[in-house]
């Protein structure tokens, strides 16, 4: 890939070498920054939440029934189909 803009990479490097320079300096203070001042407060207290129980069926469902049905159907058909194909070869081969 390389650096493709030499002067911008030149002057990064120049700042943050100053900057590494500044943290470095015994006896020099760093000032925190402001934390940011609060935008939304509420003005009443919120009602708290409530845990309702529910009970949950399990089970299967008509369309999970399908596609298991459904995809049985296709790997026995494939499995059917490439023995069936065997066993034309192995009597072709056989004659």
């Amino acid at each position: 890939m390389g650096v493709h803009n030499y002067a911008y990479a030149d002057a990064l490097l120049d700042q943050v070498s100053v900057m590494l320079t500044e943290l470095s300096v015994p006896g020099a203070t760093l000032e925190p920054t402001e934390a940011p001042a609060p935008t939304a407060t509420p003005s009443i207290d919120r009602a708290a939440a409530v845990a309702v129980e529910r009970s949950v069926t399990s089970g299967f469902r008509p369309m999970t029934v399908i596609l298991i049905g459904l995809v049985a159907f296709i790997l026995l058909a494939g499995t059917f189909v490439f023995v069936r194909q065997a066993r034309r070869q192995s009597q072709e081969t056989l004659r």
